[in-house]
């Protein structure tokens, strides 16, 4: 495909290689601008670590400075956007959602959080 031309244009099928014969993956997805902050205190100090719309292990974890098993708060952001926390890095184990917001251990431990015992989380719209 060219710079500027859109999936179903193909001037030429028989000089390319490949042809997308399915174009919904070319469709702009719509973007919700949701993340997640996770702090390593419940009073949002010591490390943090932002994580986009996604699922995220105890491999990301690491990879964006935070530590598996040692968040105690968190801070949501976007209009709609939840992040769900798991207390194992496959996504299993207990687990709670949580709306827009920011929540300071005590705040999370009230919904069934398990402090410094987070091993995924999977940011997400609605």
């Amino acid at each position: 495909l060219g710079a500027s031309q859109a999936c179903a244009e193909v001037s030429d099928p028989e000089s390319n290689r490949y042809e997308i014969t399915d174009t919904s993956s070319c469709e702009p997805r719509e973007s919700h601008d949701c993340f997640a902050m996770v702090y390593e205190n419940g009073d949002f100090s010591g490390w943090s670590a932002s994580f986009l719309e996604g699922f995220h292990t105890a491999e990301d974890f690491v990879r964006h400075g935070a530590a598996d098993d040692s968040a105690s708060s968190a801070y949501i952001s976007g209009e709609g956007c939840e992040a769900t926390f798991f207390g194992n890095a496959d996504f299993t184990g207990w687990t709670i959602t949580v709306p827009e917001g920011s929540y300071s251990v005590d705040d999370l431990v009230a919904l069934g959080f398990k402090d410094d015992d987070v091993s995924a989380v999977a940011v997400h719209y609605g």
